[in-house]
C-alpha cells in the first residue's frame, strides 16, 4: 500500500520548486544583462581594434603629456552597470597620475566616463622602458564584478 506524503514533505517539495524557479530566473537575467552590457561596451569590435564610442586627446608639454579620454558607456542590460578606470602606480623614472574615474549607468541609458592621465619626466625614460597599467572594473552590483589589468600606455606610444 502506498503512503500519502506528509504535509511537511509536500511543503518542502513546493518550496524547493519555487527556489529552483526563482534561481533560474535570477541567473538567466544576470547572464543576459552581462552579455548585453558586454556587447554594448565592445561594440562588436575585433580584438586589437580601437574601442567604440571613445574620444582621446593628448597634449604634450616639454617632458610631460596629458591624455584626456571620454568613453560613452551604454547599458543595454537589466541591472545598473558600474564602470571604472584607474592607473596603477608609476614605474621607473616616469611619474604617472590618473583621475580614478567611475560611473554607474542605469539600465537603458548612456553616460560618459571622463578619464585623465598625466605622464611626467618622459625625457628620462629610455625607449620601451615604461608601461602604464590600467585597472578596468566592470560590475553589476551586487552580483558580478570583474577587474581587468592591462597596459593602457607605453613609451613607444608617446614617441620614445
Amino acid at each position: 500500500m502506498k503512503r500519502e506524503p506528509s504535509t511537511a514533505a509536500r511543503s518542502l517539495r513546493a518550496a524547493s520548486l519555487a527556489i529552483t524557479v526563482v534561481s533560474l530566473v535570477a541567473f538567466s537575467t544576470i547572464a543576459y544583462s552581462f552579455y548585453a552590457d558586454y556587447e554594448a561596451l565592445s561594440g562588436g569590435q575585433r580584438p586589437g581594434g580601437p574601442p567604440p564610442n571613445q574620444s582621446v586627446r593628448t597634449v604634450v608639454n616639454n617632458t610631460s603629456a596629458t591624455t584626456y579620454v571620454n568613453i560613452t558607456v551604454t547599458n543595454n542590460g537589466l541591472y545598473p552597470l558600474t564602470v571604472g578606470l584607474s592607473c596603477l602606480s608609476s614605474n621607473g623614472s616616469v611619474v604617472v597620475k590618473c583621475s580614478n574615474s567611475s560611473i554607474t549607468v542605469p539600465p537603458g541609458s548612456k553616460q560618459i566616463l571622463h578619464f585623465v592621465m598625466n605622464l611626467q619626466n618622459l625625457s628620462q625614460a629610455p625607449p620601451g622602458n615604461f608601461t602604464v597599467m590600467g585597472d578596468i572594473s566592470l560590475s553589476l552590483p551586487p552580483f558580478v564584478s570583474v577587474n581587468i589589468i592591462r597596459p593602457i600606455a607605453s613609451s613607444s606610444e608617446q614617441g620614445g
